[in-house]
């Protein structure tokens, strides 16, 4: 497979179209990839702020690790079994249940 530092050199007004259309897909390809490179902290982070509505980003900062996966994991557990409740509210029959998010997670 080519790197994406070749150069090309078409022949014609096709061939520079098709090369053109190569370079964008591997531009748009990078991009993608450099999202997924994205610090799962940082996402954990901005999740707990939104999430939360008590937590600036600031005290979210301040958190240890330990308790920035505790609190992710808590939230996690919360959010399903919030779900699954509103599901079974609005007459839906989910097929499982949620784990209690108030287990002891530790």
């Amino acid at each position: 497979m080519m790197g994406e530092n070749t150069n090309f050199n078409p022949k014609g007004k096709k061939a520079q179209e098709i090369a053109d259309k190569i370079m964008r897909g591997r531009r748009r390809l990078a991009a993608e990839q450099g999202e997924q490179k994205a610090s799962v902290l940082a996402r954990y982070l901005s999740i707990l702020t939104i999430g939360t509505n008590t937590m600036s980003l600031e005290s979210c900062w301040n958190l240890t690790l330990y308790q920035l996966y505790d609190l992710v994991e808590r939230y996690t557990l919360f959010v399903n079994w919030d779900i699954d409740v509103r599901t079974r509210l609005a007459g839906g029959k989910p097929e499982s249940k949620p784990d209690n998010w108030m287990k002891d997670i530790h």
